[in-house]
């Protein structure tokens, strides 16, 4: 449950950061208002680093627990194979 909280979270900061930028282009560019089009222009680069911030953390706390399932209890790697 947690996984799919998180994957939904990155996927809504990429949503934000896009509708941000479309505002941003129609703002530049259709209404030649340039001060509004910067401030969404600047949202909208917010938004794509903070979902690629919670996106990197995501991975890492995966790569972290992905090592803790494969640790044995003594701290060493499982391999598979018997000794």
């Amino acid at each position: 449950m947690k996984d799919s909280n998180k994957n939904m979270k990155v996927s809504l900061n990429y949503v934000a950061a896009a509708l941000f930028y479309i505002s941003a282009f129609l703002c530049l560019f259709c209404s030649h208002n340039t001060t509004m089009g910067i401030m969404w222009l600047g949202l909208g680069s917010t938004f794509l680093c903070i979902g690629s911030l919670e996106s990197k953390k995501s991975k890492e706390n995966d790569d972290n627990t992905d090592e803790k399932s494969t640790a044995g209890s003594d701290g060493s790697e499982k391999d598979g194979q018997g000794e």
